[in-house]
């Protein structure tokens, strides 16, 4: 395994930090003395501790934003596979990325507004853009494909944060928490006219 350089070194611990602590808690002299370097180290190579946060969200989040594009653009799947796919791994990073999780969360609540305008412009947008066009070849005449990228994406992100809860509301709702499952109920209930079911058998 390769050595990490010491800005990778920092831009781990600090995504780390930020994730467990949120953007006001941490400090850069906590994220000195975890990574073994000095203040003015920190400073050299992110400037100041918006700009050290802005990117570890960048390299926590655009990863899986390319990821999404290049597969809407260049797969050669239905729209209904491409969506499926797309969703599955969204929900793959929310469930078992603590990190990703995480910052995401704080990002929403932490975050001024210019902070989540550069962030989603960033690392959101284009994904979301890319996904509502595959979303607009099912929708039909009557349906919105922007609100339905919406509202299928803000779902996951609900449900996601209600998975420690979940159990305890119904026992029977632990069995949403596999990615596949998660996404295929999220999209039955925002595009229910598609057979997310089928979909699924012809990827198997």
């Amino acid at each position: 395994m390769a050595t990490l350089t010491v800005k990778e070194r920092i831009l781990r611990l600090a995504t780390h930090r930020f994730a467990e602590l949120g953007f006001q808690a941490t400090t850069m002299r906590s994220i000195a003395a975890r990574a073994g370097v000095t203040l003015p180290t920190i400073y050299h190579y992110f400037g100041d501790k918006e700009r050290l946060y802005l990117e570890v969200c960048i390299a926590t989040f655009a990863p899986r934003a390319e990821r999404a594009i290049e597969d809407q653009t260049k797969s050669a799947a239905s729209n209904e596979r491409k969506i499926l796919h797309f969703f599955v791994g969204l929900c793959t990073e929310l469930l078992e990325n603590e990190n990703f999780f995480k910052l995401l969360h704080r990002e929403m609540i932490d975050q001024d507004d210019e902070g989540i305008r550069l962030l989603t412009e960033r690392c959101w947008t284009a994904a979301f853009t890319t996904l509502a066009s595959a979303f607009g070849a099912l929708v039909g005449s009557e349906g919105s494909p922007i609100d339905t990228t919406f509202a299928a994406m803000a779902l996951m992100l609900g449900l996601v944060e209600f998975r420690r809860k979940a159990p305890y509301l119904h026992k029977s709702l632990s069995r949403l928490y596999d990615p596949l499952t998660l996404a295929v109920f999220v999209l039955n209930t925002t595009l229910p006219a598609v057979n997310w079911a089928g979909v699924v058998d012809q990827a198997a």
